[in-house]
């Protein structure tokens, strides 16, 4: 009768782990569904895949205006980089506070800006001298409130804290032709 006994207490053990298991599994997916609907959305005024007009590019072209409408509850910060497909970087921001989800078209970006391509603590427009050029504009949503560097810093150093500190990105891409 005793052998008996401990066999129902053990398989009455064993089933309730066994439940604990699969709530634990459940809470885990949950957590990880909630962290992936949690992503970056960016909307601008640049729509990916389009070409830009002469009025966003070269001299006259201003930076473009977007807004962050949705980012992961665990950001501190944002950071956003304009970059050629030739590895040219036309605008570095970071240490973009949480009250800053908004940048209005030609604004002066709020935050460390780091120097462009052509030397220049600003945004340089795209202005490509020959042929058609992808540009990509990525928004980063950074698990830091800044990335502790100076404006000075190398735009390499920059962009590699960036992608190291991101937690999501969302890139929108456009091309622009020599005029």
């Amino acid at each position: 009768m005793k052998k008996g006994y401990h066999s129902l207490k053990f398989a009455g053990v064993l089933l309730a782990v066994s439940a604990l298991g699969v709530v634990v599994a459940v809470l885990v997916q949950r957590d990880a569904a909630e962290k992936a609907s949690a992503k970056l959305t960016v909307t601008s005024s640049w729509q990916s895949g389009t070409m830009l007009t002469s009025e966003q590019t070269c001299n006259t072209g201003l930076s473009p205006a977007f807004t962050i409408t949705a980012y992961p509850p665990e950001t501190e910060g944002f950071a956003y980089a304009l970059e050629s497909e030739g590895g040219e970087v036309h605008w570095l921001v970071s240490d973009v506070s949480k009250a800053n989800l908004v940048h209005a078209k030609g604004a002066r970006a709020e935050g460390t800006t780091y120097r462009n391509f052509q030397g220049n603590f600003s945004y340089a427009a795209p202005c490509p001298t020959e042929g058609e050029v992808k540009y990509m504009l990525t928004v980063f949503a950074l698990r830091v409130p800044s990335l502790e560097l100076t404006s000075g810093a190398e735009a390499l150093q920059a962009l590699t804290l960036m992608k190291r500190n991101s937690i999501a990105s969302q890139t929108i891409s456009v091309r622009a032709a020599a005029r």
